[in-house]
């Protein structure tokens, strides 16, 4: 037996007593409670919790039943208030990952999966609908796609598909614009923007935003779902005017409806588009403007902020694409000459972040 045994060097001690050990102790076996060790901190295996928890104490439940909110063949630790579960922490895989500030990103530019792995996520996350072109022959701008922020949900082990969808491709005179394509996530889908309205059939396309009328016409309406008031788009801009018409409108971003036109001079604006905190996002979704107004007129309309693009300047010059993966509306195009083309729309988009 050995009363008192200090310890210098890696070696195996039989005996009782008090065991100094300034280097690695092995212990094949251990006979006690333990209750006179110390800066030793075991886990305590019991069917109940520690009466008088520490700060940083473990405890295995090995009871068959969840106990005090702990689950069954739980190992949790003591975090000065509650037991907290001891769990792998879950992961994300897929798009072009990245890191701000205490949040991990997975950016979504092209139709791909996320993948979750070890335990569920608590992410929040962007997506945009592919924009709408805009029209040509005195055309309206194309409508932005749709857009949904979600925050706080809840992603399980599992894959998720990532489908993004395109922009609306530009056309020439005389026609309406396309819809842009949606995008879809997580059992939710951002609408495609509409396409913009034209001379002699002027009324924009609905879509997440509605594409912007031609001369004369009314504007699409948003068909965006709202999902309990996360998902956003607007109407296309509507011509009023009372005589000859010339003045197009802009197509309708998330943040605000196109702007439309009362007179023969100045065509409409794109609707602008909303902001989040997000890499490389500051808006994302906006319409684009009308085309040029030639019978004495002084302006194109303005692409929306958040992508969209402005009207052609005049009857020989394309109008502005929206921005690719910002779902932004594609301008409309000038007047009858068919060696131009109306803005195509923006690519859509999502990204999806949590906690690192």
């Amino acid at each position: 037996m050995v009363a008192k045994l200090k310890v210098d060097q890696l070696e195996t001690v039989d005996g009782t007593g008090i065991i100094t050990a300034n280097n690695q102790l092995t212990a094949p076996s251990f006979a006690g409670d333990g209750s006179n060790l110390t800066g030793i901190k075991g886990v305590t295996v019991a069917t109940t919790a520690p009466g008088t928890p520490s700060t940083g104490d473990l405890w295995f439940n090995s009871d068959t039943s969840e106990v005090s909110g702990v689950p069954s063949q739980a190992l949790v630790v003591y975090n000065g208030t509650d037991w907290a579960l001891l769990t792998a922490k879950g992961e994300g895989e897929g798009g072009t990952e990245s890191t701000s500030g205490a949040y991990t990103y997975h950016t979504f530019t092209s139709s791909d999966t996320l993948t979750v792995t070890n335990t569920a996520l608590t992410v929040d996350y962007l997506m945009v609908g592919g924009g709408g072109s805009g029209g040509a022959d005195y055309g309206g701008g194309g409508g932005a796609g749709g857009l949904i922020y979600q925050t706080g949900i809840s992603l399980a082990v599992g894959s998720y598909s990532v489908v993004i969808g395109g922009g609306g491709a530009a056309v020439t005179p005389a026609n309406r614009g396309n819809n842009g394509g949606n995008t879809t996530f997580n059992s939710l889908t951002a609408t495609g923007g509409g396409g913009g309205g034209r001379e002699g059939y002027s009324n924009g396309i609905d879509g997440g935003s509605g594409g912007g009328s031609g001369y004369g016409g009314t504007g699409g309406a948003s068909t965006q779902a709202s999902y309990s008031g996360t998902g956003f788009g607007f109407a296309g801009g509507s011509n009023s005017a009372s005589s000859v018409n010339y003045s197009p409108c802009g197509g309708g971003g998330a943040g605000a409806a196109g702007e439309g036109t009362t007179d023969m001079t100045t065509s409409g604006d794109g609707g602008i588009g909303k902001q989040y905190s997000m890499p490389n996002a500051t808006y994302y979704a906006g319409g684009g403007g009308g085309g040029y107004t030639t019978d004495g007129g002084s302006g194109e309309g303005a692409g929306g902020n958040g992508g969209g693009g402005a009207g052609s300047v005049d009857e020989n010059t394309d109008a502005t694409a929206g921005t690719v993966n910002t779902g932004g509306g594609g301008g409309g195009g000038g007047g009858q000459s068919t060696s131009t083309s109306s803005g195509a729309g923006g690519s859509g988009i999502v990204i999806v972040r949590y906690l690192t």
